[in-house]
């Protein structure tokens, strides 16, 4: 019995150090600059049932995918780069519950990864695919719900394609964000006018100017 113990104990101590050396294998990619090598790397890890549960398994193939998808060639040839990087960022956020692991190491990774995909929101947003580009920008706030700007590129997209069950408490939540930032006198926070325009027209064109003057008032 004392035998069967410490030989499981062992089998446990051998599958960590295998664990802990393959995501060594991942920072040593990723250190190098060997985006291709580190997606490989990422990718052989996901056979490993423990690596599996990891949020930096995740995390390394996202900066992997967003990484190559700078080089426009690699682009080209690879078009869904940025989608992926996208899907392994929220894999790695859904394995992780205090996301220390995201600030101390993968922040910037997830900040270039909402960059693009903003990227493609606007581009969307721009040529009038309005749902597209709600779906795309509603993605980019999924990573990270302190930034209002995807929210508020959302609510307008929703908007645009003529969705204000949606969009218009979306645009009250901007409101009373912003309500909140000026009662804290926080000037160093993003603010965008629509949503108040939006309701100053809406409160004018039904005659009811008290609550037009109100939204007036509040922007």
């Amino acid at each position: 019995m004392k035998l069967t113990r410490i030989t499981l104990i062992a089998l446990l101590i051998f599958i960590a150090s295998q664990a802990h050396a393959q995501i060594y294998k991942m920072k040593e990619a990723a250190n190098s600059e060997n985006y291709r090598r580190l997606e490989k790397v990422c990718f052989d890890a996901l056979e490993d049932k423990m690596l599996k549960k990891k949020p930096e398994t995740y995390y390394y193939l996202s900066m992997a995918f967003i990484e190559q998808a700078k080089d426009e060639f690699y682009l080209e040839k690879n078009p869904d780069a940025i989608k992926r990087a996208v899907e392994y960022m929220y894999k790695g956020l859904q394995r992780e519950e205090g996301l220390e692991k995201l600030y101390g190491d993968f922040a910037k990774v997830r900040d270039e990864v909402i960059k693009r995909q903003l990227e493609q929101a606007e581009t969307q947003y721009n040529i009038n695919k309005s749902a597209k580009a709600a779906k795309y920008f509603g993605l980019a706030y999924g990573l990270d719900t302190t930034k209002r700007y995807p929210y508020y590129m959302q609510a307008k997209s929703f908007l645009d394609y003529k969705d204000t069950a949606i969009a218009e408490p979306m645009y009250t939540q901007l409101i009373s964000w912003y309500t909140a930032d000026n009662q804290q006198e926080l000037e160093d926070t993003e603010k965008e006018v629509d949503p108040f325009l939006y309701f100053i027209d809406k409160y004018r064109l039904n005659k009811q100017f008290d609550s037009a003057r109100y939204f007036l008032a509040e922007g």
